[in-house]
């Protein structure tokens, strides 16, 4: 049952993967991030968390250190929305391989224990959870620094974009969003950004995620200034074309914002374009 719920790695499997993460930076490739959000019973919000540490945060930290992972984390909705998801923990990887040793290393860390512990583990976690849900996305665009930053925030907007309008979703993103982000992330007021498509649609299908991680709420207002700033560089000819463009390129209606507090995070330094 709990396979399905955490994703933890074995300290036995380290040995078969290299350290990625040491590549030269021009351009890492992709990275594919496994998210499950979960709703918790309200009375087992700080059981849930110590869970989380004692079980997965052990090994994903032994998988980060080799290089397995370049993110993981565990975060707590800000704004709860009417999905009722409460929680959500996360791994990224730079391969689809990995995401298997991933469900490898888990089975093993689980077969690890004496029957009757697998069976308790698994029940007390069970009986803290309402609904479940995961999801895998890609990193069309991702800037990571190396950062432990527990305690920091994540901020996303979304939308689902026209059929065919992937590509003109993603130069409107390079335009606006991209350069904004970039100069703040080299300012040091953003510890990451990019953007994301489904890589599996097993939610809303065309759906594009523009995200930030920020160390504190202060970098919400630089970069919620930032985006105004971006606008008023414009003539209002510019600025209706703008606007234009991409109405025409995603569904009316469609737009979703996020904000969650990260109890863990970690990153190692990636990038890609």
């Amino acid at each position: 049952m709990r396979k399905k719920f955490i994703t933890c790695l074995v300290l036995g499997v380290l040995v078969l993967v290299g350290t990625a993460w040491a590549q030269e930076a021009e351009d890492d490739g992709p990275v594919y991030t496994r998210v499950a959000s979960w709703a918790v019973n309200r009375a087992q919000w700080d059981a849930f968390v110590e869970d989380y540490k004692a079980h997965d945060m052990k090994v994903m930290q032994e998988l980060f250190d080799n290089g397995v992972v370049v993110e993981f984390g565990l975060d707590t909705e800000t704004l709860h929305g009417s999905d009722g998801w409460t929680h959500h923990s996360w791994y990224s990887t730079r391969s689809m391989a990995d995401m298997a040793r991933v469900d490898a290393a888990w089975e093993s860390y689980l077969n690890a224990m004496t029957p009757s512990d697998k069976q308790q583990v698994n029940a007390n976690f069970a009986s803290m959870i309402d609904k479940h849900e995961d999801s895998l996305s890609r990193g069309v665009v991702a800037h990571y620094s190396d950062s432990n930053a527990d305690g920091s925030y994540y901020y996303s907007w979304s939308v689902k974009v026209n059929p065919g309008s992937g590509d003109d979703f993603r130069t409107y993103f390079d335009e606006y969003n991209g350069k904004v982000m970039k100069q703040l992330m080299g300012d040091g007021a953003l510890i990451s950004y990019g953007l994301s498509v489904q890589e599996i649609s097993t939610v809303t299908p065309g759906r594009r995620t523009v995200w930030a991680q920020l160390p504190d709420l202060a970098a919400y207002d630089k970069l919620s200034a930032a985006m105004r700033a971006s606008w008023g560089e414009m003539s209002d000819e510019q600025g209706r074309a703008r606007w234009a463009g991409i109405r025409d390129i995603i569904e009316t209606g469609s737009f979703r914002e996020s904000l969650s507090n990260s109890i863990v995070f970690r990153q190692r330094a990636h990038h890609n374009d």
